[in-house]
Order: structure tokens, then C-alpha cells, then sequence
């Protein structure tokens, strides 16, 4: 949470939520930590459950969660929201924890140069053409359903006779625009190895190794980062 949040709240707000999720069925413990500058709360929650069931929560179940606690914020005076991480205009998922604290020290995660590894890997096999995946068409149907959604919603609003709402019409269109270019990290990587693929295009001048090195897009190219391909794995 922000770090001007009350963090007794937070930790109530948590407690609320594991005693209506969990309470009489898992055990569970939490901590609340504020020696960081965004006080948080670790909720640790016992897999099998009381009646011998193993807990499994799926995406559906995770944003339920996310909601609840939205809600317990709330009820607590903390404003909060629980919005999913494409409507934020965020395609990437969070790191995991151990990830998250080797930077945190100053490491450098052996994933990172996995990753590095399986790029250049596919740029060498492709010649300098970082492929495409079956999930970049999903990841361009649900970036254009939020920009219809959000494109939609100013629309009504700049039509409002309330100032604030046009106000906020301009405000959710400047927004709107963050979200033309999905760029993942996987192209960030091809980026940093100075081949920087166009999907599909022919042409270009020889990289290093030999493979071929692309323009930014806008530069000698129509930009065609729209299309959200590409998917963070």
C-alpha cells in the first residue's frame, strides 16, 4: 500500500478477509511489515484444509480475493480498488518472490540470462526475427476489448453535462493512449541484444552475429506494436 496508508487498517482489512475466506476451514497466519515504504501484510494460508481438501485457487479465485480485500480496505476508510492487471494497461506479470529479493540485494537471478539465452536462441534461428507465439492473438483481443471498454466510456462521459465527467472523459482518453504498445520482455531483451525484430518484415541492415537488425517502430516502419504481439512468459 501506499506509504501514507494506515497501516492498522491494512492489517485489519487482511484479517477480515482471511477470517470470511479461510477462517474454520484453513489455518493461516499473517504478519503485517512496515519496515519497507509500502506497508504490506503476509498472509500465509495452510494448503489442506481441515476436512482433509487441498486448497487450489485458480485466477478466478485469485481476483475474488483481490476484490474482498478491495472491499475490506473500504469498509476500513483506505481507498482501494481491485482492477485486473490488463485493465491498468500492465501485460506482465509480477515477479515471483525470490526473484523479486535477489534484486532487491542487488543479485542478478540465473532467470534473466535463461531468458537472454532462449531469445537470442530464437532470433538465431529465425534470422533476427523474434517469432510469435499462439498467445500473442489473445493478447491482442483482450488489449483492443479494453481499449473498446475504455474508448466507450469517454465517449458517454464527454456527452455528460457535468464538468467533472468531461473532465474525467479527458483523462481516461490520455490514459487510453498509454496502452496502443504492448511491449513484453521478451522484445525488451531482443532490444538490448541490438536486433530489434518487426514481425513478418523483410529487409533491414546485418546485426551483430550476422542476423539483421530491425528500426525502432516509427523509424523507417509503421509501428505496428497495436497488434499486442508477443506475450511475457
Amino acid at each position: 500500500m501506499p506509504g501514507n496508508t494506515n497501516a492498522s487498517g491494512v492489517k485489519d482489512a487482511v484479517r477480515a478477509l482471511a477470517e470470511q475466506e479461510f477462517g474454520g476451514r484453513h489455518d493461516y497466519a499473517m504478519a503485517l511489515h512496515t519496515d519497507t515504504p509500502h506497508p504490506h501484510v503476509h498472509l500465509t494460508v495452510r494448503t489442506v484444509g481441515h476436512d482433509g481438501v487441498k486448497l487450489n485457487l485458480r485466477k478466478a479465485d485469485l481476483q475474488h480475493l483481490r476484490d474482498t480485500f478491495a472491499e475490506k480496505l473500504r469498509q476500513r476508510g483506505i481507498e482501494a480498488e481491485s482492477t485486473p492487471r490488463h485493465a491498468r494497461g500492465k501485460t506482465r506479470r509480477g515477479e515471483s518472490t525470490p526473484v523479486y529479493k535477489i534484486r532487491q540485494r542487488g543479485g542478478k537471478p540465473f532467470i534473466d540470462a535463461k531468458k537472454r539465452n532462449e531469445v537470442r536462441r530464437d532470433l538465431d534461428r529465425n534470422n533476427g526475427v523474434l517469432p510469435t507465439h499462439a498467445w500473442d492473438a489473445a493478447i491482442a483481443d483482450r488489449r483492443n476489448r479494453v481499449m473498446r471498454t475504455y474508448t466507450g466510456a469517454v465517449r458517454i462521459l464527454a456527452q455528460s453535462d457535468d464538468p467533472a465527467d468531461r473532465d474525467l472523459a479527458q483523462e481516461t482518453e490520455r490514459f487510453t493512449t498509454r496502452l496502443t504498445e504492448v511491449v513484453t520482455q521478451r522484445a525488451e531483451i531482443a532490444r538490448s541484444l541490438e536486433v530489434v525484430p518487426l514481425h513478418g518484415r523483410t529487409g533491414g541492415t546485418t546485426g551483430p552475429r550476422g542476423t539483421k537488425q530491425y528500426p525502432e517502430p516509427g523509424r523507417g516502419y509503421p509501428d505496428r506494436s497495436r497488434s499486442g504481439r508477443g506475450r511475457e512468459r
